[in-house]
């Protein structure tokens, strides 16, 4: 007669979810009846996402193919900016086919590709693409056509849900922003735009576009990227370093460098995860708690583990988060994740193809998209909702579920080779087993 008590536990700490059942119960092993063995089963599942091991190519137009040099993805809607180019080497003149280029928008669960441009847009080498629950906004870049009049400046256009387009040309300064767009935000209900020639504020589509560089250093208003935390706003100048505002951006203060934060050429990336603010520089990864906007900034690297495969330090050119996960992207494509806001990195999965250049990538609920060399690529993230685990005792061999893989523990810590799915105890104690399932690296825990 076997006796069992079955009691499961639920618990969820920062990094990873933990189900946990133990399974007490009198047997007779190695014919000594009523010997007591505990079974605790721990299954380790990380709150981090677990993708598909193979990148899926988005299908794009032969149209477009290759032309892709910004997305955004929301509410299962891909949008992609799209500039298609050529140069005649007779005259000298660069030309766009501006009938492909512009926005191009596409269903994530079945991607077929619409342009949504019209006769206002009309600047559509689109640089940045910021979307809400009730606007659609566009930034452009400058192009030169090596013909003057046939020049376009960067700007911001202004889209309803029908697509009809605005264009903002009623800056402070009477012209049209003439420097590329690189980062748009919406704060407190302003639209925040950063570009070659400062920051600028947008107040609503028939308001005047107001250029807020009071504070900023003369000749150093590259503004590369916007973060928000409480009623503060920063931005990082892709030269000189991090300013923030506490007034909506009608002043700003120059934040001094400190800790590991040294010897920076390039700015190219703030971002505000939690209570952590992170910068992305030429140097590395550098993080600094920000539970308090008001208070100084201290940096320290967090770099460890950005290594390429082939050796060598990994251009990191973007970080964005998913639950309480963080992902770096590298200017190679490469991508790599942390469960420990930075502390150490592990490389999730490499590039879908051999690039160097226009890297972006963003994550929504279903999938992790990549934007390579004007190409589209994406991972699927898989759903890891673990079934209520089950641990029987037949003859005295201890069984699990499947897994990935297994670690069976006595009281003196982990038995050598017990690694797969039963175990034969060959003493009297407790036993315990550790799982894991295949996606991003992980430490295996247990109690």
């Amino acid at each position: 007669m076997v006796y069992i008590r079955t009691l499961m536990t639920f618990i969820k700490t920062n990094n990873h979810t933990t189900y946990k059942i133990v399974l007490t119960f009198i047997s007779d092993l190695k014919n000594k009846s009523m010997n007591k063995i505990n079974l605790t089963f721990l299954a380790i599942i990380f709150a981090s996402n677990l993708f598909s091991q193979t990148w899926e190519t988005i299908n794009l137009s032969s149209t477009i193919d290759s032309h892709v040099q910004t997305i955004n993805v929301q509410n299962g809607i891909i949008n992609a900016g799209v500039l298609i180019t050529s140069y005649n080497g007779s005259t000298g003149v660069m030309t766009a086919d501006w009938t492909n280029c512009g926005i191009w928008t596409a269903n994530a669960s079945n991607p077929t590709w619409t342009k949504v441009n019209n006769s206002s847009l009309t600047n559509r080498n689109v640089s940045k693409i910021y979307i809400d629950s009730i606007s659609f906004w566009a930034g452009t870049k400058r192009f030169y056509a090596d013909v003057p009049s046939l020049n376009l400046n960067g700007n911001m256009f202004y889209a309803n849900s029908s697509f009809t387009w605005t264009e903002m040309t009623h800056f402070q300064s009477g012209t049209s922003v003439t420097d590329d767009v690189q980062a748009i935000e919406k704060i407190s209900g302003f639209i925040f735009v950063g570009s070659y020639s400062g920051m600028f504020r947008i107040t609503n589509v028939s308001s005047n576009v107001t250029q807020i560089t009071t504070g900023m250093t003369t000749g150093q208003t590259n503004i590369s990227s916007i973060a928000t935390k409480d009623l503060y706003i920063f931005c990082s100048e892709t030269n000189n370093g991090l300013y923030r505002s506490s007034d909506n951006g009608n002043n700003w203060t120059k934040l001094s460098n400190n800790g590991d934060l040294t010897n920076i050429l390039k700015y190219n990336q703030v971002k505000i995860i939690n209570s952590n603010m992170f910068l992305i520089t030429d140097k590395g990864v550098f993080r600094s708690p920000c539970s308090n906007p008001a208070n100084p900034l201290s940096w320290t690297k967090k770099s460890l583990g950005l290594t390429l495969p082939s050796g060598g330090n990994a251009n990191i050119v973007s970080i964005t988060s998913k639950d309480t996960t963080l992902y770096a992207g590298a200017s190679t494509g490469h991508i790599f994740v942390s469960t420990n806001n930075g502390d150490t990195w592990s490389l999730l999965i490499n590039p879908p193809i051999t690039s160097t250049s226009g890297f972006e990538f963003v994550i929504d609920n279903q999938y992790l998209y990549c934007m390579l060399s004007g190409k589209i690529f994406r991972l699927r993230i898989i759903n890891c909702n673990i079934t209520k685990p089950v641990i029987t005792n037949t003859n005295n061999v201890l069984s699990t579920g499947q897994y990935s893989t297994y670690q069976w523990f006595n009281d003196n810590g982990n038995i050598t080779g017990a690694t797969n799915q039963n175990y034969t105890p060959t003493v009297n104690g407790n036993y315990r087993v550790a799982v894991s399932v295949r996606g991003v690296k992980r430490s295996v825990q247990y109690q």
